[in-house]
């Protein structure tokens, strides 16, 4: 969820304000700070509605509103990088800072809950409803020819890996010395740290470009600085190794923020041309690791073993 959050608790006060505090902190892992954003986007698997209308029971249901339904998969697609993108460049919630916002900040009455007298309108009440969000993604799964099944459990070892491009990391490095990165922040290394251990399959995904590589990871997370490679029938040093990040070695005596490579033995790998992209069910997520445990990755993984020719 991405939000701009200092605009969403200054429209409550009182018992509502503390439970989205409460919420917010419960659930902090899972929602970004995006100041000034004001779109109300509601992106599922399958759908994606887009409309005016707050997520609040007075938007959903006292409001005349306008939203727009979507179940075309390449503009799902589209919209969805739209939110992987605006994941990595918004914030994650500093409780403290909020805390310190709280304090500060000055609380708004809205004006529809502090006035009981409205213009006189021929307009006609519009009223929705909320449908069973299981149900709608089950429909448009249906719709979209993607066959239903039970849930399995999860493998222990296939996981998710967003290699996000940049001055610090390149996927042509990363192909040429057989490694995964992050860095910059700990919540862009640690994930790569705590989840990945040798013997796990990495499916690497970039973004906006596609799956580009599979393969078994085969040593733990070290800095930057402690990571070895092969040049001319010598291991040297990366950060002698040239490289087509440019700035690999920026933080390299910043623990917290250095860049973490994992090695890794391609299984499969390709060019950033040859990318296996967007399609219906097709699953990404906009955090550096996670397990690919749901029905969606698993269906990930058999187009994408197909589309590698993996063995399994």
């Amino acid at each position: 969820m991405i939000s701009d959050v200092e605009a969403w608790l200054s429209a409550f006060q009182g018992k509502a304000r503390e439970e989205i505090i409460d919420f917010l902190i419960e659930n902090t892992c899972k929602i970004h700070h995006y100041r000034n954003l004001h779109a109300k986007v509601f992106l599922g698997d399958h759908l994606c509605l887009i409309g005016s209308a707050n997520l609040t029971i007075r938007g959903i249901s006292h409001r005349a509103e306008m939203s727009i339904l979507l179940n075309e998969s390449n503009k799902i697609n589209e919209i969805r990088e739209w939110f992987e993108n605006s994941w990595l460049s918004s914030s994650k919630i500093n409780i403290p800072n909020l805390k310190d916002y709280l304090q500060k900040t000055t609380i708004i009455t809205p004006m529809a809950e502090s006035h009981s007298i409205y213009l006189n309108s021929d307009a006609p009440i519009i009223k929705s409803k909320i449908i069973d969000p299981e149900e709608a993604e089950q429909k448009a799964r249906k719709s979209n020819g993607i066959k239903l099944s039970e849930p399995e459990p999860w493998n222990g070892c296939d996981f998710y890996v967003n290699l996000g491009e940049g001055k610090h990391r390149n996927w042509d490095d990363c192909q040429r010395y057989g490694f995964i990165s992050g860095g910059s922040e700990e919540k862009y290394n640690r994930p790569l740290i705590k989840l990945l251990s040798p013997g796990s399959r990495v499916f690497v995904y970039i973004p906006q470009t596609g799956y580009v590589g599979v393969g078994l990871v085969t040593h733990p997370a070290v800095p930057v600085r402690d990571f070895k490679v092969l040049v001319n029938g010598q291991q040297i040093p990366i950060l002698d190794a040239p490289t087509v990040a440019p700035s690999i070695d920026e933080y390299a005596d910043d623990l917290n923020k250095s860049e973490y490579l994992v090695r890794v033995k391609w299984i499969k790998n390709v060019s950033k041309s040859e990318a296996y992209r967007y399609e219906t069910g097709l699953f990404t997520y906009p955090n550096i690791v996670c397990r690919m445990e749901s029905p969606k990755s698993r269906l990930t993984i058999e187009k994408l073993s197909q589309y590698f020719e993996l063995d399994d």
